[in-house]
């Protein structure tokens, strides 16, 4: 996919958050990747490559409120073409992926029932770098 458009890269102390038209809402986003000991902006770590996050907490239609969560890590894939860190391409604002969550089955069998949605790069944690 080639994307010309300048977005501003995700760094360490940046945030995920639901994208438009999820089914779940609040609770707790995780990056689980390291970000580049080598690469900064503004002092903290750009993420690079595919990016792994964990959820928990989340709310849904249908299932126990606050029991979404994520049972094995997700992931966002960097959509940057030129822009790179430590070789690899950067995550940038606006990244997105889908999530594949549980949630309690407020009357069990079964336990859990599948829940899903967008997540996007909400604040990328930085306001001088972008990337191409």
């Amino acid at each position: 996919m080639y994307n010309m458009a300048a977005e501003l890269i995700f760094v360490e102390g940046g945030e995920l958050d639901h994208g438009p038209g999820s089914s779940i809402s609040g609770g707790t986003f995780t990056v689980e990747s390291d970000p580049s000991n080598k690469s900064k902006l503004e002092g903290n770590g750009i993420y690079r490559n595919t990016l792994e996050y964990s959820f928990q907490g989340g709310s849904a239609s249908g299932v126990v409120a606050g029991s979404v969560r994520t049972t094995v890590d997700q992931e966002i894939d960097p959509t940057a073409d030129f822009t790179r860190a430590d070789g690899e391409k950067v995550i940038r604002q606006r990244d997105s992926g889908t999530m594949s969550a549980v949630g309690d089955n407020p009357s069990p069998p079964p336990a859990t029932l599948p829940v899903s949605g967008p997540v996007t790069v909400a604040d990328p944690g930085q306001s001088k770098g972008k990337a191409q």
